[in-house]
């Protein structure tokens, strides 16, 4: 024990947080579904960028 640290009490009650931090995810699988039906897409979601880089690009 640590000399001046307070005896803490157990509570009964968890709150939200804790309870939904405690859960447990699904496996994920090894091989994606999503992968067959949308093949490989990209995409700018950013759009034009300024300042231009050093390079021009």
């Amino acid at each position: 024990m640590v000399k001046g640290l307070p005896i803490l009490e157990e509570l009964d009650e968890n709150c939200v947080d804790c309870l939904t931090g405690k859960q447990h995810r699904d496996v994920i699988p090894k091989q994606a579904m999503w992968r067959a039906s949308l093949k490989l897409v990209h995409s700018d979601i950013c759009g034009p960028i300024n300042p231009k880089s050093n390079g021009g690009n």
